[in-house]
């Protein structure tokens, strides 16, 4: 591919990522007359039918998605062999470039923007089945305005998925955000993990460090699941202790001790900005957290093994046949000097 070249509807402009799985350009929309983001799979894998099956069901899943908090998908086909799937462009800034350059944002905005997020994930859950599975501040993008958009569905799940569409037994995601269920690869995900890794995200952005911090893939996990997180006022003590609780809870390691549902977490979230008390038993600053079995032990270090492994493939890169293969094409963000 090249400048110039078409793909649909789509002239090429300028490649704006590449890795390889495929390549990320922008694009002019001759129909929508307008600029997007433009996924295009690599050749090497078109031949592959189970990728191209999965790649595509990723397109509708994104598709069926219309929500002011996430970045939608416009379009998704072949043209002359080229797979493609098409994204709006937002003009902002990760959250995670605002904490390495800035320091931790302050708790207000951070609650203001994780009551937005929660809405997203509630609709996307809600009315579609779909868990994001990647949550994290590289996938949070702050407009000028302050509206925040939640980015890349990726790897998202569709839990109405067929079955010979779905791998299961694979721990995807980014270990620093992932849940506990996650990182083992467990079948029955719901929201709790995604209200986990939404947690998980807050409190790097209110502190400038992950609950679990390691040196591998195999340390953070290994962290993740045999301990609480810290309370994220021990990291900044200028943190309330109504918004510390939050946390607490929606990080507790069990996910029956968690928020159940995205209707709760947005109810205290919404507490906490307009300073009222939390509801229920949140002003505990501490996780509430069973006591871990002989046989649950056992389980973790027989799945530590597997994890290694398995997330060493998923930080590497290499995806196979599995749901979003595509999810490191699409930049993190565009600029305003991308658009020129």
């Amino acid at each position: 591919m090249k400048q110039g070249d078409t793909i649909g509807c789509y002239e090429l402009l300028r490649l704006l990522g590449e890795g390889g799985m495929g390549q990320v350009w922008l694009v002019e929309d001759s129909i929508r007359n307008r600029q997007v983001a433009l996924k295009i799979l690599s050749p090497t894998l078109s031949s592959d039918n189970d990728v191209v099956q999965r790649f595509l069901l990723e397109g509708q899943n994104l598709l069926a998605l219309n929500h002011k908090n996430i970045i939608s998908a416009l379009d998704a086909g072949q043209d002359q062999g080229d797979f493609y799937l098409a994204m709006e462009i937002v003009q902002g800034k990760e959250t995670e470039e605002i904490v390495e350059k800035h320091g931790p944002m302050d708790e207000d905005t951070v609650l203001a923007m994780a009551h937005q997020l929660a809405g997203a994930l509630a609709y996307a859950w809600r009315e579609h089945a779909i868990l994001h599975r990647d949550i994290k501040p590289s996938n949070i993008m702050i407009h000028a305005n302050r509206h925040p958009y939640l980015m890349d569905f990726g790897i998202a799940k569709v839990m109405t998925d067929d079955i010979h569409l779905t791998l299961t037994g694979f721990s995807v995601g980014t270990p620093y955000y992932m849940s506990p269920e996650q990182a083992t690869a467990q079948k029955d995900l719901d929201c709790r993990s995604d209200i986990y890794s939404l947690g998980a995200t807050l409190f790097h952005l209110l502190t400038g460090r992950v609950p679990h911090p390691g040196d591998t893939p195999m340390a953070v996990i290994s962290g993740l699941l045999k301990g609480p997180a810290p309370s994220v006022r021990d990291m900044n003590p200028a943190i309330s202790p109504a918004c510390a609780a939050i946390l607490a809870k929606m990080l507790a390691k069990d996910r029956k001790n968690r928020y159940q549902n995205w209707e709760s977490v947005k109810m205290d979230l919404g507490r906490v900005l307009k300073h009222k008390p939390l509801s229920g038993e949140e002003g505990n600053d501490s996780p509430r957290e069973e006591v871990t079995s002989k046989s649950a032990s056992t389980k973790i270090i027989a799945t530590i093994a597997v994890i290694v492994i398995l997330a060493a493939i998923v930080l590497g890169g290499v995806y196979g046949a599995r749901r979003g293969i595509f999810r490191d094409l699409l930049p993190s963000s565009v600029s305003q000097e991308d658009m020129t």
